[in-house]
């Protein structure tokens, strides 16, 4: 039956050792040490070169898996496997150069669990660059909504005069942009101040009730009788 699962302890990997170093082969030293003939295999594989007790007992993982040295020079999405690193937290730890030229620590599992999902891996340029591409697309969008607007607009002394829709019980300005409806200030102030600053609500300075004018717009409520 072999010993419970194949388990070794230093003794039982310098006995193998010494029987390798004898010519024995595969069958014979399972049979001597009683264990299955994938786990004197397995324990070949720790090694990078020759079979040595030491360095295989210190590549043992918790007795679990072998460390995998065949993942070395591989490609897992943008990262290709450079060397080992070390073994931390039940895992081994691999050193990659990724496809933008960048360096990177991962384990094996997330080398293989992440490319079996389909997803593509990297040292962290993806979500960067995916980043980039969505906050351009939203500045391109929100630039052609701004000429959009200056189409609506009559510009008297200064005041950018909302010719558009208006609601007609808050006399609000009112504007469209990806199937939702703004008001056309507030609007003007997002496309103005994107990621730089919220505000809850904003109005126009100059006191013209329909001035969208992103110079006019301030952050906050217009005191009572602030529009004429």
């Amino acid at each position: 039956m072999g010993k419970k699962g194949n388990r070794l302890t230093i003794e039982d990997r310098i006995k193998l050792q010494e029987m390798i170093e004898k010519g024995l082969k595969t069958v014979e030293i399972a049979k001597a040490l009683d264990i299955h003939t994938t786990a004197v295999n397995r324990e070949k594989r720790k090694c990078q070169g020759a079979y040595d007790a030491k360095e295989a007992d210190e590549n043992t993982c918790k007795g679990q898996h072998p460390i995998d040295y065949d993942i070395i020079g591989k490609k897992f999405g943008k990262l290709t496997v450079l060397s080992y690193d070390c073994i931390k937290d039940h895992r081994t730890w691999w050193n990659c150069r990724c496809d933008c030229g960048d360096y990177t620590l991962a384990s094996r599992k997330y080398l293989l669990g992440k490319t079996h999902r389909g997803r593509e891996i990297s040292c962290g340029c993806i979500p960067k660059q995916n980043w980039r591409i969505g906050h351009r697309e939203v500045e391109i969008s929100m630039m052609c909504k701004f000429q959009s607007l200056k189409k609506l607009v009559e510009e008297v002394d200064g005041c950018w005069l909302w010719t558009g829709y208006v609601n007609q019980k808050s006399q609000c300005p009112m504007a469209s942009w990806n199937n939702k409806v703004y008001g056309a200030r507030r609007l003007m102030f997002e496309i103005f101040n994107h990621a730089k600053q919220h505000a809850e609500f904003v109005y126009a300075g100059c006191g013209e009730r329909f001035c969208i004018n992103p110079d006019h717009i301030k952050v906050g409520r217009p005191k009572k009788g602030h529009y004429n």
